[in-house]
């Protein structure tokens, strides 16, 4: 009877045992199904958010995340050209993307087909705001920085609120602007800058004085 008993119960276990080992890989194969779908949802969600841009995307207002679909444009650079945007007023251009900070030759060749400048501030620019530009200069055809206000100089090329901003914020702390290198040292004004708004600039009030 003990012999019996033994028997019956080392069945016993290895019928469990088998039936353990015929469960778990079909657990493990159900779970990695369920895996799997979920990588595949999220990859066609993906896939549906993307096929719903259209290209090419418009610099000015394109959305980060948006960017992010152009080749070679990671958040950082996403971000980098939205804060661009928002500083500078806008693109002019798609070439406008080489004053982004991280955006080189290389990367504008690769997204340049997919992007695009629709809207241009000179084209949209209404017939009373080119009346208040004209007035905003003087005969010799040129702005005087030290008198223009933060909306007249957003008319300046490559210049948006926060630079004009800045420009007159550092006019009104340090005195009037002397010669054109001065302007460098307006946060957020550089070389290149400079040079896209030095035939429209003048110094008129400093140098009228005694």
């Amino acid at each position: 009877m003990k012999q019996m008993s033994e028997k019956r119960l080392i069945i016993t276990l290895i019928a469990l045992i088998v039936l353990g080992l015929m469960y778990i890989p079909g657990s493990f194969f159900k779970s990695s199904q369920t895996a799997d779908s979920s990588d595949n949802a999220a990859r066609e969600d993906a896939q549906v958010s993307a096929e719903k841009v259209v290209f090419p995307l418009d610099l000015n207002t394109a959305s980060e995340e948006e960017l992010q679909l152009l080749p070679g444009i990671g958040p950082a650079k996403a971000k980098a050209i939205t804060s661009y945007r928002k500083s500078a007023g806008g693109f002019g251009s798609v070439k406008d993307l080489l004053n982004v900070s991280g955006i080189g030759e290389k990367t504008l060749e690769k997204i340049s087909n997919y992007v695009t400048v629709k809207d241009v501030k000179k084209e949209t620019t209404s017939a009373q705001n080119e009346e208040a530009f004209t007035k905003s200069f003087n005969e010799s055809g040129v702005i005087d920085v030290n008198t223009a206000s933060a909306e007249e100089l957003e008319r300046l090329p490559g210049i948006g609120p926060v630079k004009a901003k800045a420009i007159v914020e550092f006019r009104e702390t340090s005195g009037p602007y002397k010669t054109l290198e001065d302007l460098l040292k307006v946060p957020g004004i550089g070389e290149k800058t400079l040079n896209e708004i030095a035939p429209f600039i003048t110094f008129e009030k400093e140098n009228d004085t005694p």
